[in-house]
């Protein structure tokens, strides 16, 4: 009898442990264990002593030989962890380092790839350290871990809690996928077709609290968080490569140049995510062709403001009639060299997406040599005429970046800015959706700069977690519930949808209300004959039908 996700709904065959496509935990339902009788007990002659049997020892890792390596992979294997962490965290900042944790899950290893992955991780970590961060292994299949972490992602937040209430650790660098190191999924309440909505923000805020609940909270860049997909079914074969590419990057903020795709409907709010980076500006279509064919060559900042899928790994092109088609796949990546990547794509940070890991974006590029991936897990928003949500998030992402800050500190400086443009479910779910992927303390080379923001440590318990990305007083989070417009608010509604999007104009919209901000919000959601197009619009206005906003999504349905 399959299981049922109580997350996303999937059906999964009888016996698994984890859901198929969002890797949740499922119930789990033990089968009868027969009954057998003890075989019977012998006693041993009076002349023999018993033998006490040899615990197994804990693998070592392969040429350790000072004490510092060694502590970093046993800091976290004892109880004791508490008394060695603060000390470790000392030393770094006694050296002007910064100290992070590299948090993975070994279960299902054996010995020799347990071993293959202590040997990357070991070459890796003593790379950090000569640049400036001292790592740590938290391995999730170890004993003294497991008495705190029982598989639930609240429990993992619950240790890292506890970790960063005894000292901070500045990075968190997960290596595994959403099976081997859970994320959260909360339900999707921002009304588009989302059911659900996958997220690392726990990591980042150390709360599982679904921000779509009526919470009050206040966001801020806690730590710094990236994750590489891979795990021990794959050999861990994705994380050796990334980290060898990583380590032997040799980007410099000097030489950083920032190349950008967009659809074409998008031109106006494009420009003005690149401006700042001096982008060198592309669109789809162009010279009647959707697909790029063009070369990244002599980019290594890669911005992308295309449709994405949850059915493909494509990024589609938009003309200005609506038109929608492929633009942009896996194989045009640059190979074999190092760059940093942001897409606004719907869809364009699944590592499954397509249901094929060799032809994921974020997958085939973390291989490929690209450092930093910024994308969505699910549906996207963004402006049109000007910019919101994702296309902030990528300006301010690839700003800091290009300005020298580390891979996740640019991240997490940027969140607070799509707050500050406006407060909303898209705003709201753009914060949760989008991830950084690969090595959070990833910088490129010559970078000076020592922060974007200085953060305090602070306790945290259950009772006063509670976030917003905003920097001032405490506000609650968007509530927004089905609602009634007048006919006369309907009629001004018509008039604007018939000037900005002509083919919308035979789709009703649903209309909603959000209770904390009195904005109001008309969803057109509309669906091509052909089921391969579906276009997503919200249109935001006033009790009076005066619109404030409008944003689109960047989905494609095939």
């Amino acid at each position: 009898m399959p299981v049922i996700c109580k997350y996303c709904r999937t059906p999964n065959q009888e016996g698994s442990a984890l859901c198929s496509l969002c890797g949740s935990r499922l119930p789990y339902t033990p089968a009868p264990t027969p009954v057998t009788p003890p075989p019977a007990q012998t006693p041993p002659p009076a002349s023999t002593t018993p033998t006490v049997p040899t615990p197994t020892p804990t693998p070592t890792p392969p040429n350790q030989t000072s004490n510092t390596a060694n502590l970093r992979f046993t800091l976290f294997q004892t109880e004791a962890w508490d008394e060695k962490w603060p000390a470790a965290v000392a030393s770094a900042e006694n050296q002007d380092k910064k100290a992070g944790i590299i948090l993975t899950n070994t279960r299902g290893c054996n010995g020799s790839l347990r071993n293959e992955l202590w040997m990357n991780l070991t070459e890796y970590m003593n790379f950090k350290s000569t640049d400036g961060v001292e790592y740590y292994v938290l391995d999730l299949a170890n004993q003294a871990v497991k008495k705190t972490y029982t598989g639930e992602i609240e429990s993992l937040i619950d240790l890292i809690t506890d970790i960063y209430n005894v000292e901070k650790p500045e990075y968190i660098m997960i290596l595994g996928d959403f099976k081997t190191v859970p994320n959260i999924v909360w339900e999707n309440r921002s009304n588009d077709s989302d059911k659900v909505v996958f997220s690392d923000l726990p990591f980042i805020t150390l709360s599982t609290d679904s921000p779509f609940n009526d919470i009050h909270y206040e966001v801020k860049s806690l730590i710094k968080v990236g994750r590489i997909p891979t795990s021990a079914a794959s050999g861990f074969k994705e994380a050796f490569i990334y980290l060898k590419n990583t380590k032997n990057s040799t980007l410099t903020v000097d030489d950083l140049k920032a190349f950008f795709l967009s659809a074409e409907g998008w031109e106006i709010s494009s420009r003005e995510i690149g401006q700042p980076v001096s982008a060198d500006m592309h669109f789809s279509p162009s010279n009647g062709s959707f697909e790029f064919k063009g070369s990244l060559d002599n980019y290594n900042v890669l911005m992308f403001n295309l449709h994405g899928s949850n059915g493909t790994h494509l990024w589609y092109g938009e003309d200005k009639s609506k038109n929608v088609a492929p633009a942009f796949n896996a194989s045009k990546l640059p190979k074999n060299r190092n760059f940093i990547l942001f897409t606004e794509a719907c869809y364009g940070a699944r590592p499954f997406n397509g249901g094929i890991n060799t032809e994921s974006m974020v997958s085939t590029a973390l291989r490929n040599g690209c450092c930093a991936f910024v994308g969505s897990t699910q549906i996207a928003w963004g402006g049109r005429g000007g910019m919101s949500c994702a296309d902030i998030l990528s300006q301010q992402f690839t700003k800091n970046i290009v300005a020298g800050y580390s891979a996740g500190e640019s991240f997490n400086a940027a969140l607070p800015h799509v707050e500050r443009n406006r407060w909303n479910d898209c705003s709201l779910k753009t914060i949760i959706e989008f991830a950084l992927y690969g090595d959070p303390s990833y910088t490129p080379i010559g970078s000076s700069n020592k922060g974007v923001t200085q953060v305090k440590k602070k306790a945290f318990s259950k009772n006063n977690l509670a976030y917003r990305v905003v920097d001032g007083e405490e506000q609650k989070a968007v509530s927004v519930k089905a609602a009634y417009v007048e006919e006369n608010v309907e009629c001004v509604l018509k008039a604007f949808v018939e000037e900005s999007h002509p083919d919308l104009m035979d789709v009703k919209p649903r209309f909603f209300m959000d209770d904390c901000t009195g904005d109001y919000q008309a969803i057109y959601n509309k669906t091509a004959k052909n089921e391969e197009v579906c276009k997503l619009v919200k249109v935001f206005f006033d009790s009076n039908g005066s619109v404030k906003d409008q944003y689109v999504s960047k989905y494609v349905n095939v």
